[in-house]
């Protein structure tokens, strides 16, 4: 049985506020019907910094709006609730779904004090975790027991991410048809859990694009996919490092095997989130404020 977070006391629904390539948040503050959801305050921006729109040269500036016009019928533009602005502190959890190496990191981002805390890290093997498993069949089929066993892993570690404020999960290339399904199947999840109020009501449930660590945290367009692995677990191990999380970066190198490799999709799990803020804070249209005139800036 899943914990039950809190009580639900009105039917609550999910949607999609924000789509573009990099990045879509399936759901948000999941409001009652026929609520709306209000743009962000100027104050409530300025007080984190979260949604800080990059320094633009005018000419690029209008590159980028054109761009963007050209492209509207493909991108919705919300905002993001306010809230996500204006609270101390982020429990978020990342996670690179898979069969064999399922990976899931949960750590809380410290506004006040600046500081980045592990709360859980872990790469499983769903195929050892039931004792009549069908890893495959064919090429695209996931067995009942597999998805039966991803249930049972949510289930006992939800303590851990019961109260999460943003869930991230790796969006899947199309191709790879059973990583999409256990994509599917973990959104499908987590919306049925937040409907339901095991999860927090106000729950940020988005997919990171799968380059989007590449683009946003410096990784060399000329690398190959085995490259990029080896690029991704030193980029890791280095914002683990610069942050001082020696128990994070204890369990990589534990992960890491004999060809220094295994420990990619741990490494996914740090580098997409840490991308993901870097994205929204340098995204101007994500959350532009409507409220120039509330006052409001509380102090950590």
């Amino acid at each position: 049985m899943f914990h039950q977070a809190s009580s639900v006391k009105e039917e609550r629904r999910p949607y999609v506020i924000f789509y573009s390539p990099a990045t879509t948040l399936i759901s948000a503050s999941l409001l009652p019907k026929n609520s709306t959801m209000p743009a962000p305050t100027a104050a409530a921006k300025a007080k984190k910094g979260r949604g800080k729109a990059a320094s633009t040269s005018a000419p690029a500036k209008e590159k980028a709006l054109a761009k963007e016009k050209a492209k509207k019928d493909e991108v919705k533009v919300f905002c993001l609730p306010d809230w996500f602005y204006t609270k101390d502190q982020l429990k978020c959890v990342s996670i690179d779904v898979g069969i064999v190496n399922l990976t899931i990191r949960v750590e809380v981002r410290d506004f006040c004090n600046n500081k980045i805390y592990p709360v859980y890290f872990e790469r499983v093997d769903l195929t050892k975790r039931c004792e009549n498993t069908t890893k495959t069949t064919g090429t695209c089929n996931v067995g009942p027991d597999i998805l039966a066993e991803a249930n049972n892993f949510i289930d006992n570690i939800m303590q851990y991410i019961h109260d999460a404020d943003l869930i991230g999960v790796e969006r899947q290339l199309s191709e790879n048809v059973k990583a999409t399904k256990m994509f599917q199947h973990f959104i499908s999840s987590f919306l049925w859990l937040i409907r339901k109020g095991y999860l927090n009501s106000d729950v940020l449930l988005f997919d990171i694009y799968s380059k989007l660590k590449y683009t946003q945290l410096g990784c060399p367009t000329e690398y190959n996919d085995h490259a990029k692995k080896k690029w991704g677990i030193g980029r890791a191990l280095e914002i683990l490092t610069d942050r001082e999380d020696s128990w994070s970066v204890s369990v990589m190198n534990s992960n890491r095997g004999k060809a220094e490799t295994k420990a990619d999709d741990l490494a996914d799990t740090v580098n997409q989130i840490e991308a993901w803020f870097i994205y929204i804070e340098s995204h101007p249209d994500i959350a532009t404020s409507q409220d120039d005139n509330n006052d409001d800036n509380d102090e950590c």
